[in-house]
């Protein structure tokens, strides 16, 4: 089954241990079982928090992206160690944008709008 699956499938990166990290960990795992799944072509989708920067944004920010920046790295690494780079596209959306100006405790309120990114 599935579980068995996965937990004898190995990545050969080191992940991190941050929510990002241990979520695109599984998904590397899932990737490189492609075959014994059974498929040619997945979708899967992982998520995090604390983006809803109302105060100490610079702060929150660099802990966030700190926390991107290492888990997209190493499952880069893990998927072009698989020969599944070529093969993969990255997606990041957020819900809601940001102000451009600062509130009064350094941080930023909603404001109409969304980010997005693509790579692949």
């Amino acid at each position: 089954d599935l579980y068995d699956l996965l937990e004898t499938t190995q990545t050969n990166v080191t992940f991190p241990t941050s929510k990002l990290g241990r979520q695109l960990e599984v998904v590397a795992r899932m990737m490189k079982a492609h075959k014994d799944r059974g498929v040619d072509r997945d979708m899967f989708y992982v998520s995090i928090g604390g983006f809803d920067t109302h105060s100490d944004v610079e702060e929150n920010l660099v802990k966030r992206f700190t926390e991107v920046n290492s888990a997209i790295d190493a499952f880069t690494e893990e998927m072009k160690m698989n020969l599944l780079w070529n093969d993969t596209t990255l997606m990041q959306h957020s819900d809601f944008a940001r102000t451009l100006i600062p509130n009064g405790g350094e941080g930023t309120d909603h404001a109409w709008g969304g980010n997005y990114f693509m790579m692949g």
